[in-house]
């Protein structure tokens, strides 16, 4: 049976996901350091008016959990999770979560996170329709641990002069973003996005957005293959992380395939902590 959960089973929902958390293998994102940072997210996402918790019993037993963000407007539903402690009955128990989404989200663009150990939530991902579009390494940045860097190529950040071409760049390298162009340019204050140009073509770019007050988040990176072996993704992320830094961000996380990226992202003093898989399917 699946019930939605509101305060007063916030503690049994908390225990329960950290409980979980502790094995790697059942593991699911976001990444948690402690059962306190768990509950805090947890009461965060009860009473967003966007966010939606799961729970799946049987015979009042808890034996699931699974979060959701909703945007009804752009159709869309996000998930952490499904966490699941009992391997048994991790198809049973991931599907009934499936099949609630699939009755309340028709034709909603749904996407699933999860982690690298976590190979019971890709099989059942894969055997659901879903595709993997991410995968990826979670990585973190701090004023502390910024490293300058300097190369021949020059950064602008993107103005509206350029939105018409920035709007066929990025539709062409991130078609499958649930962000496209327009939706970042609907909300731009929140968003900063570092380009090249030369000579008429951008050559890359970094874009990110703030999350809350003091984080915020590097949603894509891309160079183009003649520049992969320079520093200009490099300096791309410098200049967007520095940018937030000096507006009193703390924290900048960024999820990078292995590769260019990452190599690029751990020169500016990225580090790495968690690995994320992500899955998309339209309901």
């Amino acid at each position: 049976m699946i019930k939605v959960i509101n305060e007063k089973q916030e503690t049994e929902v908390a225990d329960y996901v950290w409980n979980v958390y502790q094995d790697a293998a059942k593991r699911t994102t976001p990444p948690y350091k402690s059962h306190a940072e768990v509950l805090s997210q947890l009461q965060k996402q009860i009473s967003s008016k966007h966010g939606r918790i799961l729970g799946y019993y049987k015979n009042e037993q808890l034996f699931g959990v699974l979060y959701l963000d909703i945007i009804d407007k752009d159709s869309y539903v996000g998930t952490a999770g499904p966490y699941i402690h009992c391997s048994e009955h991790y198809h049973q128990v991931a599907l009934s979560f499936l099949d609630y989404l699939d009755n309340y989200f028709i034709g909603y663009s749904c996407y699933f996170g999860t982690t690298k150990p976590n190979l019971s939530s890709q099989k059942f991902l894969d055997d659901q329709g879903f595709k993997c579009i991410d995968d990826t390494i979670q990585t973190k940045i701090n004023p502390t641990t910024l490293n300058s860097i300097i190369s021949p190529y020059k950064v602008k950040v993107l103005s509206e002069d350029y939105y018409e071409l920035y709007r066929r760049f990025h539709q062409e390298h991130f078609s499958d973003y649930f962000f496209t162009a327009d939706k970042i340019y609907d909300s731009i204050h929140r968003w900063k996005i570092h380009i090249v140009i030369i000579e008429g073509v951008i050559c890359g770019c970094v874009f990110s957005q703030k999350q809350t007050e003091s984080t915020g988040e590097v949603y894509g990176s891309i160079v183009l293959a003649e520049y992969q072996d320079t520093d200009m993704l490099s300096q791309l992320y410098f200049e967007n992380i520095s940018a937030w830094f000096s507006e009193g961000l703390v924290e900048i996380f960024n999820f990078v395939p292995e590769g260019v990226q990452l190599e690029a992202s751990k020169r500016v003093g990225f580090t790495e902590y968690d690995t994320y898989m992500g899955y998309h399917k339209t309901l």
